[in-house]
């Protein structure tokens, strides 16, 4: 194995399956991420992304070796462009996450792929499979902690949390051991401890861009949506004061009637 190889893996695919899936991820968000970030920035995220995946699987290959001294784990192929593919799908998340395609939002295509590739690992021990759940998971790290962009750090809005990435009834569940995991990860300085944007603030800098890109309408829906709620709760407590009102006008009216009587 050659130092190289450590990034050239993942420009030879396994299948024209995954060949196709690939040239389609990097032509559909890199639509909308090159644009905002720049191509340097653009090639610099994939580049770590798919080191990082690369040196992971590396480091697995040897310690597979070290247990069973078997050299079919050095010798066995490993290569595609699954870890850039998950990296991809998260940042469709984090650029146009409102936008539908088909029956899906885009945000929820990042979760699904990652649980797709756990399952092929799990199951069938495939090796693009561990690419596509690296990929996904250094992805986010990148794009939640590290990725700078002027002024900005990272992205602490809280529809890119970690927990985000499961359906609503996990969120609550999965958040317990994510916070934990952050709070360890900011002792041992590996991160910075950033304050979330409040929800006023979630569509900043790459929602408003990434709508001059052809998602406008997702974004526009995702505040239309947000507006409809913030009316919602405006009318019940406005509901709740005039219920008090008419109850408290009503006592005010007995007691007068007992007191004339």
């Amino acid at each position: 194995m050659n130092i190289w190889n450590l990034i050239t893996f993942s420009l030879v695919e396994q299948g024209f399956l995954q060949l196709t899936f690939s040239v389609v991820c990097i032509a559909a968000v890199g639509r909308i991420a090159e644009p905002l970030w720049g191509t340097a920035e653009f090639a610099k995220f994939l580049l770590i992304v798919n080191l990082i995946a690369g040196v992971a699987v590396w480091m697995n290959a040897i310690l597979a070796f070290q247990g069973t001294g078997d050299e079919k784990d050095l010798l066995r192929e490993r290569g595609g462009f699954q870890a850039g593919v998950g990296a991809l799908l998260v940042a469709a998340k984090q650029l146009c996450g409102e936008q539908e395609m088909g029956l899906v939002r885009v945000k929820h295509l990042a979760g699904l792929y990652f649980a797709s590739c756990a399952v092929l690992v799990v199951f069938f021990g495939a090796t693009f499979g561990t690419l596509g759940v690296l990929g996904t998971w250094f992805g986010w790290v990148y794009l939640r902690f590290y990725q700078t962009n002027g002024e900005r750090i990272g992205d602490m809005a809280n529809s890119f949390s970690f927990a985000s990435f499961f359906p609503d009834k996990m969120q609550d569940v999965v958040s317990v051991p994510a916070t934990i995991a952050f709070n360890v990860a900011v002792m041992c300085k590996l991160i910075k401890r950033q304050e979330a944007p409040s929800e006023d603030d979630e569509d900043t800098f790459y929602s408003q861009q990434a709508s001059t890109l052809g998602t406008s309408s997702a974004v526009a829906e995702r505040r239309r949506l947000k507006a409809q709620k913030e009316l919602e709760a405006r009318l019940g407590a406005a509901g709740v004061d005039d219920e008090e009102l008419a109850f408290d006008d009503l006592e005010e009216g007995d007691v007068s009637s007992k007191e004339k009587m």
